[in-house]
């Protein structure tokens, strides 16, 4: 990664140094791209970009393993204020799965290991439809089609809308909520 000066601006561009290379319309932006520069000098970030800590900050600074990052960025998805202390609690503990094999011994081997990845899977699957949920969507009814048949607009958020995944074959599941309980006596889907 790299930056690039505009020559109308004070400001630069981030870019890649095979986008620079490979990128033609890039060339007809109004950029200096022979003053391309690294964002990494002597194994380290520019000091524009991210401050130098100060002699305090690294005296409380700690090593941390990969293998931390990857459990706390796992523990951050499920809860957004975790920190480092989070990861000593027990409840975090991830355990060890056995290693898939070649050949086993029998049926049952094959299974003690082979079921728990197929129930953490199913889990993984389960946590990721849970978490593609949207609020306050607005949506209209109309059968103004030529065919007759009904239109529905979805109205989401702006938040929403910017996150939204939603492509066109997608199964889509509507609930009222309270409103249905208030409206109908029981709950609407």
């Amino acid at each position: 990664m790299g930056f690039v000066p505009a020559s109308s601006s004070s400001v630069v561009v981030l870019l890649c140094r095979v986008c620079v290379e490979t990128v033609p319309a890039l060339k007809d932006m109004d950029w200096e791209l022979s003053q391309w520069h690294p964002l990494i000098q002597d194994r380290k970030f520019l000091p524009w970009l991210i401050k130098v800590p100060s002699d305090k900050l690294l005296v409380r600074a700690r090593d941390v393993s990969p293998g931390q990052m990857i459990k706390l960025e796992d523990l951050w998805k499920t809860e957004p204020d975790a920190g480092f202390a989070d990861l000593d609690r027990p409840d975090v503990e991830e355990e060890e799965m056995a290693p898939t094999l070649l050949q086993y011994e029998d049926g049952y081997h094959y299974q003690n290991v082979l079921a728990p990845l197929v129930k953490m899977e199913a889990d993984y699957d389960k946590q990721l439809k849970e978490s593609l949920t949207e609020d306050s969507i607005r949506v209209h009814w109309s059968s103004t089609s030529l065919s007759g048949r009904n239109v529905v607009t979805f109205s989401f958020g702006r938040s929403g809308a910017d996150q939204s995944r939603i492509m066109v074959g997608d199964e889509l599941r509507l609930k009222l909520g309270d409103g249905g309980q208030y409206l109908y006596g029981k709950t609407w889907e």
